[in-house]
């Protein structure tokens, strides 16, 4: 009796185990059909190109992927991180392609894609620093991604681009891209540089009374609204950055 007991205990863990098999499977197949799941494949072909240009894919390089999966695909770590070893595992298309793709989805804000450039770049730094060929490939995504210059002259400062060399060239360069983010901040806003921030204040609030999503005419059409709603983000961002810069 206590074997059959036993055998019975050990059909249904069996049982349970293929019906969670199952519907983890059917989960992955539905998820990777819709916009999130062809953002996820499109984040995680840009991994395996960047990880690919060390020419071995280690260790490190895979916690860092499964860091950003875990924060980012919830639910499906495990399909993410199978799906990055296959995609190592073939002979991708072009970064062009992917990054392409991911604009064309409308998902990833412009946060969510400089924080995708910073573990791009952290891949690309694990072994022996970043070259010119990968230099050339971060460039290249980040470019094609909508990365703002002074964004990515952080970026290359910050992984030390160029192994040492010519660090007094980049932090020149690191300056000159953030006096033109300052420039352009005080352009979106229609001020001259050196305004006061109450002028700042109150040239964000007159904007955005005019430009916000929620006093938009409801009768445009949705490419207007989207290009008014591209403008106030652009308006807001340039807000946050001066009176980030002018409270220091």
């Amino acid at each position: 009796m206590r074997d059959i007991n036993t055998l019975l205990i050990i059909i249904f863990i069996l049982f349970f185990g293929i019906c969670l098999f199952v519907y983890f499977k059917s989960s992955n197949r539905s998820y990777e059909k819709t916009k999130e799941g062809r953002v996820a494949r499109d984040i995680i072909a840009l991994f395996s190109i960047v990880m690919k240009m060390n020419g071995v894919v280690d260790k490190v390089e895979l916690n860092i992927a499964r860091k950003y999966f875990f924060h980012h695909f919830h639910g499906h770590l495990i399909w993410a991180v199978n799906m990055l070893n296959e995609l190592n595992g073939k002979k991708l298309k072009q970064y062009l392609d992917y990054c392409t793709d991911l604009l064309n989805l409308h998902v990833l804000k412009y946060n969510d894609r400089l924080e995708l450039m910073d573990v791009l770049f952290t891949i690309g730094y694990t072994c022996n620093g970043i070259d010119d060929q990968k230099i050339e490939l971060l460039r290249g995504i980040a470019k094609y991604l909508l990365i703002q210059n002074w964004d990515l002259a952080s970026l290359e400062y910050k992984y030390e681009c160029g192994h040492y060399s010519n660090r007094e060239k980049q932090q020149q360069a690191l300056e000159l891209a953030y006096k033109y983010k300052l420039e352009v901040a005080y352009t979106i806003l229609g001020l001259e540089p050196g305004s006061t921030l109450a002028q700042i204040k109150n040239a964000y609030r007159n904007m955005a009374k005019k430009y916000h999503p929620d006093h938009i005419p409801a009768e445009l059409d949705e490419e207007m609204k989207e290009m008014s709603a591209t403008l106030f983000r652009q308006i807001t961002e340039a807000y946050n950055y001066l009176n980030e810069i002018l409270n220091r």
